[in-house]
């Protein structure tokens, strides 16, 4: 098990190594790698700094201890100068140096079983819901020359045979073979807080690594500022769109009013008509009586009709008798004889004669009086039966007219009672159309509002593409170009690498075992050797 863990360990830093830029080697050429031993809780534990001469052998830095990893030879080393001896090294001449400094990042690790915090080497071998909090940061410590640019990987491996069910929002998980390998990312420039959470039993765990490498960009310059370019477009298309939206708006507003004004107007028609309805009852009613009283009266004239043609034929006869009794009564007062006796009458003695003499005589001047009468009453008996004649032949136009009348009020009201069921079915039509027209406004009430929500999802629209162009600006910012140089960790004005890389590793969490006695020979105490050793 140690050998596997050995070779695993061995194979994880050559991949870091091999993940470095690789350059042709020339004269003078150097790379570093810095490896930071790191405790639990993410706080520096010791630092060391592999560095790869190739051509010349001098190098700067401040190291509290030097060992050569290539050759037996020792350094000179003349404040922060160093210089081997070698002439020549194939591969070139690594050599480790302890060393002090501030890191491009800060780390914070907290561990919670259960909902509680718990020490980390309590860890080791329980059971429970484990909680990892891990935290990175820019280092404002370190020099701005050494931090810029530099983005952090930070992966752990957690075995399934002690954790399953594991949450860990944000991270990229692989499962290989029995293991989740889960790896978490921090931009340049960035922070990173991150949640892992496991069920556990008789728990154990490899150490986090964190690798810190330059984040560079290649070819992206004029591509960044297309999509700079498109974004202003956007933007500028998402104000467009607004105020298009605005003028939808305001014209939904005049439908509004329309549909307002229209819906008010039916209301109006349809109380009216409603008047107009009862009002139709009260005439049709009203025309029901009229046809009656005409046919009433066209009955009546009926019976006028005929009385005045029987008068109008027997008024000839009334003036004719009329004529004949003034003829007699003139003959009889115009008798000479009879008035010449009733005169000599008139003077006998004996009372009773005279008595009748005188009456007679006046019988006789009252029958003139009575001609004069009858003869005037002739004349108006004429002229009154030749009315009756004219009034008899005029009526029978007005009695055809009654009945005429009589006969046109049951089509009158016929038609009425038509016109009165069409307009209690336009009344109903006009009704639906109000009541259509209400439900109607009801349903575009609200688009306005509606709209204007629209508009301000454009306005927030467009803001968020101001904020995509700003954070894409601010996020190339924490960019490098990859033909920057890279700058020394040991030496930041002195050296010139062309490659620096960072790796951190906490401890493992295990339970502690006892150290068996070691039979096997002594390891020779090669470069790899002393790798390995560093992250034991």
């Amino acid at each position: 098990m140690k050998l596997k863990r050995t070779a695993a360990v061995l194979l994880a830093l050559l991949g870091a190594l091999s993940a470095a830029p690789s350059p042709a080697l020339a004269a003078g050429t150097k790379s570093e790698t810095v490896y930071a031993l790191l405790d639990h809780y993410g706080n520096v534990s010791a630092i060391y700094v592999v560095n790869r001469l190739s051509g010349e052998y001098t190098d700067y830095g401040r190291y509290t201890d030097i060992i050569n990893l290539s050759t037996p030879s020792a350094p000179v080393v003349e404040g922060d100068k160093i210089t081997f001896p070698d002439k020549y090294v194939e591969g070139g001449l690594y050599y480790q140096g302890t060393a002090k400094g501030e890191l491009p990042f800060l780390f914070s690790v907290e561990y919670y079983l259960d909902g509680k915090r718990i020490e980390a080497d309590k860890l080791a071998g329980a059971s429970g819901r484990l909680k990892m909090q891990i935290r990175g940061d820019v280092n404002s410590a370190c020099d701005e020359r050494v931090r810029a640019g530099y983005m952090a990987q930070i992966s752990l491996s957690l075995k399934q045979s002690v954790a399953d069910d594991i949450s860990a929002p944000g991270a990229s998980t692989v499962i290989a073979g029995n293991a989740a390998n889960i790896s978490y990312t921090i931009l340049p420039g960035k922070s990173g807080d991150f949640t892992l959470e496991a069920d556990i039993r008789d728990f154990k765990m490899d150490g986090i690594v964190i690798t810190l490498l330059k984040g560079t960009i290649s070819g992206f310059g004029d591509a960044i500022d297309e999509t700079k370019k498109g974004l202003d477009d956007m933007a500028g298309g998402a104000d467009e769109m607004a105020e298009g939206t605005e003028d939808l708006k305001d014209g939904i507003k005049s439908l509004l009013g329309g549909l307002y004004k229209l819906k008010s107007g039916l209301l109006s028609i349809v109380s009216s008509g409603a008047d107009i309805a009862k009002g139709m009852g009260t005439f049709s009613a009203g025309l029901k009586d009229y046809t009656d009283g005409v046919g009433g009266l066209a009955a009546a004239s009926e019976n006028i009709k005929q009385g005045l043609e029987r008068l109008s034929s027997n008024a000839d006869g009334v003036s004719g008798g009329v004529a004949q009794i003034d003829g007699a009564l003139r003959s009889l007062s115009s008798n000479a004889d009879l008035r010449s006796l009733a005169e000599s009458l008139s003077s006998s003695d004996d009372p009773s004669v005279r008595a009748l003499a005188q009456g007679a005589l006046q019988t006789l001047n009252s029958l003139g009086g009575l001609s004069g009468g009858l003869g005037q009453a002739s004349a108006a008996v004429n002229e009154f039966a030749s009315g009756v004649k004219q009034i008899a032949s005029q009526y029978g136009g007005f009695d055809a007219g009654l009945k005429s009348a009589a006969d046109g009020g049951a089509q009158l009201i016929e038609g009425f009672r038509g016109i009165a069921d069409g307009f209690s079915s336009y009344l109903s039509g006009i009704k639906k159309c109000s009541n259509g027209m209400g439900s109607l406004y009801s349903s575009v009430k609200g688009l306005p509002d509606d709209v204007q929500r629209l508009i301000d999802g454009q306005l927030e629209f467009k803001d968020g593409i101001l904020d995509a162009k700003k954070e894409i600006t601010q996020r190339m910012e924490n960019f490098v170009p990859d033909d920057s140089p890279a700058v020394s960790f040991a030496s930041p004005d002195k050296n010139h690498p062309q490659s620096v890389q960072y790796i951190l590793k906490t401890p493992e969490i295990a339970v502690p075992k006892q150290a068996a006695a070691d039979t096997e020979e002594k390891k020779q105490e090669d470069f790899f050797t002393r790798l390995v050793n560093l992250f034991r």
